[in-house]
């Protein structure tokens, strides 16, 4: 295969990956450099559960206070932790824009054909108010539990209020973290359109 010559006379070569990755970076910060916003896909609050967490079968359990950003995770101070049996942790979000909505969770010890949940809502700690949820059904072969992940796009509004919550079929724990993967929640700004 030939390259067109350019005018020295010299074929074109393919660009380098790491030059191309740099030119990337510098073309995203010429365009995110003014004002108080983030680079785009910077997270803007990771919270991630502190200790196991028994789940009754069929029981929605929403965060409360077992939760909490590890140091550097919420720099916009999104995260607030329930304070009071009966109240739910949440996240705030700071400003107008899209965003990467994300919530996980580690089953353990879920009785074979169980059905595990992860969900994260809007507004309200209701189901139908939800953004994002993954499903997952299992055989419960091997000792790696259940893990559910999902991530979705959303457009969010400054002072949205974003809860979350599992659920098993079948009585199960919520493990903190499964094989070194966290049972998480995060939000990722990816800009204003």
């Amino acid at each position: 295969m030939t390259y067109p010559a350019i005018p020295d006379g010299r074929p074109r070569m393919q660009p380098d990956l790491a030059a191309e990755v740099a030119r990337l970076q510098r073309q995203v910060a010429e365009l995110t450099r003014t004002g108080p916003v983030p680079v785009p896909y910077t997270p803007i609050c990771t919270v991630r559960l502190t200790v196991n967490v028994p789940l009754g079968a069929g029981a929605n359990t929403w965060a409360q206070g077992n939760w909490s950003p590890a140091a550097g995770d919420d720099p916009d101070g999104c995260f607030t932790s329930s304070a009071v049996s009966g109240t739910y942790s949440y996240m705030t979000v700071p400003r107008d824009g899209r965003y990467l909505v994300g919530v996980g969770g580690q089953f353990a010890s879920v009785p074979s054909g169980a059905t595990c949940v992860a969900y994260m809502a809007k507004n309200a700690v209701d189901l139908n108010a939800s953004l994002v949820r993954d499903a997952r059904n299992t055989t419960n072969q091997g000792g790696d539990g259940v893990t559910c992940w999902g991530l979705r796009p959303r457009y969010l509004r400054k002072g949205d209020i974003l809860y979350w919550g599992h659920w098993g079929s079948g009585t199960c724990t919520l493990n903190s973290s499964t094989l070194n993967v966290p049972t998480e929640v995060t939000l990722i700004w990816m800009g204003t359109r």
